[in-house]
């Protein structure tokens, strides 16, 4: 059996072979919608992998999900490696 570990992330635009690809990391910045406070805006920034310095809506609570799949079923072609 062939043992493909990640060497590195690079984010999509920088993928020269997708036949190398076989993780993908994922970040989401979400809120509820709600607003909360009491009227005080506090400036929140995020930075979501390769991204620096994200807004989220004043008045908001936000949390960044960051995740890391492996991409079962990928067909390698083992002769080109």
């Amino acid at each position: 059996a062939v043992v493909r570990r990640t060497k590195q992330y690079i984010s999509a635009d920088s993928v020269t072979d997708w036949s190398a690809i076989n993780t993908a990391r994922i970040s989401l910045l979400v809120n509820n919608g709600q607003p909360n406070g009491t009227g005080d805006t506090e400036a929140q920034s995020f930075d979501l992998l390769d991204v620096t310095g994200i807004s989220c809506a004043e008045h908001h609570d936000c949390q960044v999900y960051i995740t890391t799949i492996t991409l079962n079923n990928v067909i390698y072609n083992n002769a080109a490696r």
